[in-house]
């Protein structure tokens, strides 16, 4: 697609935006974002306020799977 999957607009929001609008809306208080660390368009343009960004300094041929491994070894030692 040539952008990333997180920044694509639905209805004037980024589809990141509108999950973590659900995911307020659903009484929780703070959200993991992990990003990869080439995503600094994500931290500019989401509404990324009381949420945890966490980083994927990974491999970038781990692919997705990378970010979840980051934000899950972040939860795990918290």
């Amino acid at each position: 697609m040539g952008q990333e999957k997180a920044l694509l607009l639905y209805r004037g929001k980024t589809f990141l935006d509108h999950i973590l609008v659900a995911i307020r809306v659903a009484a929780i208080d703070c959200a993991v974002v992990a990003v990869s660390r080439l995503s600094d368009n994500i931290i500019h343009h989401c509404e990324l306020a009381n949420n945890i960004v966490i980083f994927n300094n990974g491999d970038f041929g781990d692919g997705p799977i990378g970010s979840i491994r980051a934000a899950v070894h972040f939860l795990i030692n918290r």
